[in-house]
């Protein structure tokens, strides 16, 4: 039988194991690379990221998107998140700073063949109405 459970710690683990690539600095892959790779994201979310980084590109080439929309923030607590809240109803995970407590970020968790994955994370498949306020 197949859970239809959604385990928050997909949360957590996805976005800690991005802030982790983001504290490498120079030795970070690139949003686009990290995305595709991670195994803790939907197709959606990964389609939806790549298609966002390229229309920005398209209408800005130097700049692309000035902020980072994973994080929803230009900014991110270096330490990680930890979990605020959690709906299991609607998959809305709030997730803040560990040492950052106004850093904010919501994350869709979605069951996708029995399996927690992110679906929605920063601005990426979340509505404006659901987005952590800033």
């Amino acid at each position: 039988e197949i859970s239809t459970d959604i385990n928050p710690q997909i949360a957590l683990d996805f976005l800690n194991s991005y802030i982790n690539n983001c504290n490498k600095m120079r030795d970070a892959i690139g949003t686009l690379k990290w995305i595709k790779e991670t195994p803790f994201a939907t197709k959606s979310l990964k389609n939806t990221l790549e298609k966002l980084i390229a229309n920005a590109r398209s209408k800005n080439p130097e700049l692309g998107l000035d902020f980072d929309p994973i994080f929803d923030a230009q900014d991110y607590p270096s330490k990680g998140v930890k979990l605020l809240n959690f709906n299991s109803e609607t998959g809305y995970a709030t997730v803040q700073g560990i040492n950052w407590e106004s850093f904010k970020v919501t994350i869709k968790v979605v069951n996708q063949n029995g399996q927690s994955l992110v679906d929605g994370c920063g601005i990426i498949n979340i509505p404006e109405n659901k987005r952590a306020k800033r």
